[in-house]
């Protein structure tokens, strides 16, 4: 049977016994078995994993209030910081470095057989992300109490727990402690979303994959306006199958009334790459923003300081989706247009003359477009490998 559609039939009993059976006080934890029967189905042992760590945190994190010695809390938080990050450093890049390793030793290369492949389990870094919010606002005295039951709902939410939005704590408890009665608005929002992410996904980026994959991997088969269009369509479609999926997942936690944070906000139709970068996958780039930029650049006073945070910010924040040439490229390419955009911000406020101009309505549009085709440019970077993103970029700006 189809993944999605063995989803879709679970959900109804699921749904239906979370109204009409499970008493309200049970809901958070009729939620959180719902959620580790999700996870497991991925594989035991990575479910295992990833529920080890969940009570891991929940049980250290209890030595983070602020009744606690200062020095022992900021001991106990660094110590959790570094096994939170440590796991994703691990499992991402363990794979590289020993493939690095091997191509190093005396005999030079390896096969590549020969290389151990360590394969992250699914949803750990969505995961890693909520529990790394949980410690740093736990530390700082910002969460709510709550019982472990909310708190590993929270965390293993089955429908944002693969892809997200990456939701805050206190605004999920909040929802969770409200013990809201049966809705039917909630009901129907929510299959309207469901059957909204379906279309995105199945309909639109689905049926644009089948156009455009044969252009991209054969680019030298085709003319450079088909091949501009191509890129186009990658565009579309990597807004449309993340959207989708975004779509599903809201629609998902409406059922069971939650209202989850949004994670898209129009992002093509913004006037430059730093309004961008606000609203596509909205709820990641809070985090990075909240727990990486802020606590290390944020207080700097100096302009080429703060420019440099932005580019390794948007290094990391793509070295996060996989370590490679062409990733660390992508953090390059939009860290840098971050950064010159805001210096020319800076620029600008001492040039009214300037700011209208640029604030004027064709400017506007013309800041749209040109915004729109550095991103979809910066998307191949995403999409291919080294070879076959420089045999892209080859056809689209060389000669024929």
């Amino acid at each position: 049977m189809d993944p999605i559609f063995r989803y879709a039939l679970l959900l109804i009993p699921a749904c239906l016994a979370y109204w009409a059976v499970v008493p309200r006080r049970w809901r958070p934890t009729w939620l959180l078995l719902l959620s580790l029967g999700f996870v497991a189905s991925f594989g035991l042992a990575d479910g295992a994993y990833i529920a080890g760590n969940v009570v891991f945190v929940w049980l250290l994190s209890r030595g983070l209030t602020r009744e606690a010695p200062a020095q022992s809390r900021r001991r106990l938080l660094q110590g959790l910081l570094v096994w939170l990050i440590g796991n994703i450093v691990f499992f991402k890049y363990a794979t590289l470095a020993l493939g690095t390793i091997f191509r190093a030793g005396p005999d030079g290369a390896a096969p590549a057989e020969w290389v151990p492949r360590i394969l992250i389990p699914l949803g750990l870094s969505y995961c890693v992300f909520r529990l790394v919010h949980y410690v740093v606002e736990r530390y700082r005295g910002k969460v709510p109490d709550s019982t472990f039951s909310e708190f590993a709902a929270y965390v293993l939410f089955f429908p944002t727990f693969v892809a997200g939005p990456v939701e805050r704590f206190p605004a999920f408890h909040k929802q969770t402690a409200a013990h809201k009665d049966f809705d039917l608005a909630d009901i129907n929002a929510g299959v309207a979303r469901i059957l909204r992410g379906v279309f995105r996904k199945v309909v639109l980026a689905d049926n644009l994959a089948l156009w455009m994959w044969p252009v991209l991997e054969a680019p030298e088969d085709f003319t450079l306006g088909r091949l501009a269009l191509a890129i186009y369509a990658l565009a579309i479609f990597t807004y449309m199958d993340f959207g989708g999926y975004t779509d599903i997942a809201l629609g998902v936690s409406r059922l069971f009334g939650y209202r989850i944070i949004e994670n898209f906000n129009h992002p093509y139709f913004k006037p430059n790459i730093a309004e961008y970068w606000r609203n596509w996958h909205m709820s990641l780039y809070g985090f990075i923003r909240d727990y990486f930029f802020l606590p290390l650049f944020a207080r700097s006073k100096s302009q080429l300081v703060m420019s440099f945070g932005v580019v390794l910010t948007m290094v990391v924040f793509m070295l996060w989706h996989e370590g490679n040439l062409p990733f660390l490229l992508l953090g390059i390419y939009h860290g840098v247009a971050i950064a010159t955009w805001n210096q020319f911000q800076v620029f600008k406020r001492a040039r009214p003359r300037l700011r209208a101009f640029m604030d004027s309505g064709p400017i506007t549009v013309l800041s749209v477009v040109v915004t729109f085709h550095f991103v979809a440019f910066g998307i191949l970077f995403f999409t291919f490998e080294l070879d076959d993103l420089l045999a892209v970029t080859r056809r689209l700006f060389g000669a024929g």
